[in-house]
């Protein structure tokens, strides 16, 4: 996928999720004249692919005279250095703005995405000539004059730069991945030449046709602070929930005086970050620290003051009501003393909140402490206080927390244990009621001296990641993350997750963020700490790195990967030593795609029973069996002939073809098998009248998580 990242439209519906079996996007159409892609409506795109003739040339948003439009032409292909001309080959716009190139043996593509363009490749056949070495698949691309094209470390990553007369203009083109016809990644990369960028893949033994499609994150914002300035350390740490995304400024001076911190609530716009407001705390003081953490749910904000009275610190929480945030409350825990630093970390659920006091001395001291503290309409008040079962002086209790429903997990980055001085731990909470219990503590495998586990925590659900940037397994502070699950109430060690090019003093591991099995992960010490972050994604119980991501503007000394955050489709990193440690965050898109196959089940031939009939403005009723799926979580879908749609966690929306070729789904779920009933309204639309039906159950699994019974496996985020 590629995105133009000057270009700001009006923003597209939020579809996290793109189908190549169905139309997603009418951003694009066929138009008449020179065969091109135009925009309709609300479907803008950052950029566009259009066909001039039989070229197919990339533009943005301004206009179709604009100069120094981006081509990417697949010029050869073959395998080692046995090329053949690729040729013109055959080019259409296809129903949703898909621009296709037919030529023999290779289809080529374009899908507009709601901020991306994603560009792949499917190879029909294996080429003739011998293999050169891993790389036995090479497409050549040709760039279009005035880009350049640079491969980035790992060699699935790419930029092309253009500088133009109102300044430069850069394209990510990242996450390159490859799959043969049983669906089994295999091996690929990039290298840049003086005009042509290939990919090379290696196909031994992998079963044709393969699919080559780059896996995008899209650079869509820099943010900085309206009234910026050195050493505000503006990122630090951040925050994001669909379109708010907030930003702490510890180091910002303001009435309240040198360092008494700031927190910026940025809001998007189409796809336009705009400051929506700047949160000072109220009392506030100098060298209060405020925004040194925060925390966003909804229209809720949590930050942390560490440093406020004498390092007692304390949390402050902001409600929004329209575009106006509001401060509902501070508090800090009851046994809070000077030096404590409640407040160095915080995390937000709902009406639950997580702050650490990572110098509290209860254990011992600075051992650390964290507290929980619970809403009951706008009051808060303290529900308990947490330490560590065999805490110490000097562990650091705190230095990360992270909250998910009734789970609490809690960093202690100076924890000594197994003979190994501040190895580092992380120990995980639960909530029966109102009581909160030790139920784990986690420590790595291979725990060694000052690796500092639990510097940086992320948890969702059954998962926790828990960041060791200390680690020196693969270097010197080269960092690393471990990856721990849940069964019942006995947690384990699932992985060890490292960059595929780990180095020393890299800090893999600075920040973490874990939502749905994507792994988000900061290295604030790459390419001379101007940083980087990355991106892993579980199969089954493998973790597999899938991106590279930096700043288009990436420079050393920036802590790109200081603080890290994601909600699932947007990405927000902190960069808390940009620009004179004044600081800066970065905003990224990313873009999924799918597959789907046809098969039969056979063991389950009849899954559904229709109880009544699908009546235009009736309730129609059913019942499936899904035997052997006990406990899983289900939702039930019924396919028509219009636009309807089935809503996903985390503000996204499938729509997928069942039994008709227009037809999309209506769900109701999740509920649990093997057998369930399920009603479905049917809306009293008079274009329905005659419509195919085709009931489907959809199993929620891992990270290819979907399965319709007796139709077609539809594997998501390929």
């Amino acid at each position: 996928m590629i995105h133009e990242r000057r270009i700001h439209p009006r923003r597209a519906a939020r579809l996290g999720i793109l189908v190549p079996i169905l139309t997603l996007f009418r951003g694009l159409a066929a138009a008449d004249g020179p065969e091109k892609a135009e925009d309709a409506g609300e479907g803008l795109q950052p950029m566009r692919a259009e066909l001039v003739g039989r070229d197919v040339v990339l533009r943005g948003r301004r206009g179709p005279g604009a100069a120094g439009a981006l081509r990417l032409e697949l010029r050869e292909w073959g395998r080692g250095t046995a090329l053949e001309e690729a040729g013109p080959g055959a080019a259409a716009v296809r129903e949703g703005g898909e621009v296709r190139v037919v030529r023999e043996g290779i289809t080529e593509w374009f899908l507009p995405g709601p901020r991306t363009l994603q560009h792949g490749f499917t190879v029909e056949r294996r080429p003739a000539g011998p293999g050169n070495g891993a790389a036995s698949l090479c497409l050549a691309i040709a760039v279009s004059d005035g880009w350049t094209a640079r491969v980035l470390d790992g060699g699935r990553d790419a930029r092309f730069t253009r500088i133009g007369e109102d300044g430069e203009e850069h394209v990510h083109y990242a996450g390159l991945r490859a799959w043969g016809a049983d669906r089994r990644e295999i091996a690929a990369s990039m290298v840049a030449t003086a005009d042509r960028l290939l990919v090379l893949v290696d196909d031994a033994g992998a079963p044709y046709p393969l699919i080559v499609d780059p896996w995008m994150w899209i650079q869509t914002g820099h943010l900085v602070a309206s009234d910026a300035a050195p050493q505000d350390y503006f990122g630090h740490a951040t925050a994001v929930d669909g379109d708010t995304a907030v930003i702490g400024a510890y180091g910002d001076d303001n009435a309240g005086g040198s360092d008494a911190g700031a927190a910026y609530v940025f809001r998007r716009a189409g796809s336009v970050w705009c400051e929506e407001s700047k949160l000072t705390a109220t009392p506030a003081g100098a060298y209060d620290g405020f925004g040194h953490s925060v925390a966003l749910d909804g229209d809720s904000i949590l930050a942390g003051a560490d440093g406020d009275d004498s390092s007692r610190g304390c949390a402050y929480v902001f409600v929004r009501s329209g575009s106006t945030w509001a401060q509902q409350a501070m508090f800090r825990g009851a046994h809070v003393r000077p030096g404590d630093r409640f407040g160095w970390s915080v995390s937000l659920d709902g009406d639950t909140a997580l702050v650490g006091a990572v110098f509290g001395d209860d254990v011992g001291a600075n051992a650390g402490t964290a507290y929980v503290f619970v809403r009951s309409g706008s009051t808060w008040a303290e529900q308990a206080k947490l330490t560590a079962s065999d805490g110490s002086a000097d562990d650091r209790f705190g230095t990360a927390v992270f909250l998910s429903g009734t789970t609490a997990v809690v960093g202690a980055r100076n924890h000594d244990h197994s003979g190994a001085i501040d190895a580092g731990a992380a120990y995980v909470f639960v909530r029966t009621g109102t009581v909160w219990s030790q139920q784990a503590k986690l420590t790595a495998a291979d725990a060694a001296a000052y690796d500092h586990l639990g510097l940086s925590i992320a948890a969702d659900g059954d998962t926790a990641c828990v960041g060791a940037f200390y680690d020196d397994a693969s270097g010197i502070d080269a960092g690393s993350v471990y990856v721990f699950a849940r069964s019942g109430a006995v947690w384990s060690q699932q992985a060890r997750l490292e960059p595929s090019a780990p180095g020393s003093y890299n800090h893999f591991g600075s920040s973490v963020f874990l939502r749905a099995g994507t792994a988000l992960i900061g290295a604030t010490g790459e390419d001379g700490s101007a940083g980087a972050a990355y991106e892993f994604r579980r199969d089954g119980s493998a973790w597999v790195e899938n991106a590279r991501i930096q700043a288009a503007d990436a420079a050393p000394g920036d802590f790109f990967g200081q603080a890290i955050a994601f909600d699932g489709q947007t990405l927000v990193v902190g960069a808390d030593y940009d620009d004179g440690w004044s600081g800066s965050a970065y905003t990224f898109e990313w873009g999924a795609g799918a597959a789907a196959t046809h098969r039969n089940s056979g063991a389950n031939p009849d899954s559904y029973t229709a109880v009544t009939l699908p009546v235009l403005g009736s309730t129609y009723t059913g019942t499936i069996d899904l035997g052997g799926t006990t406990g899983h979580s289900m939702a039930w879908l019924v396919g028509y002939a219009t636009g309807l749609t089935l809503p996903l966690g985390g503000g996204q929306v499938l729509l997928v073809n069942v039994g008709d070729p227009a037809g999309e789904l209506l769900g109701q779920g999740p509920r649990i098998g093997p057998v369930v009933a399920y009603d479905l309204p049917v809306p009293a639309d008079p274009a329905l009248s005659g419509a195919g039906v085709a009931t489907q159950a959809l199993h929620f699994g891992t990270w290819k998580p979907f399965a319709l019974s007796n139709a077609q496996d539809l594997f998501l985020g390929r």
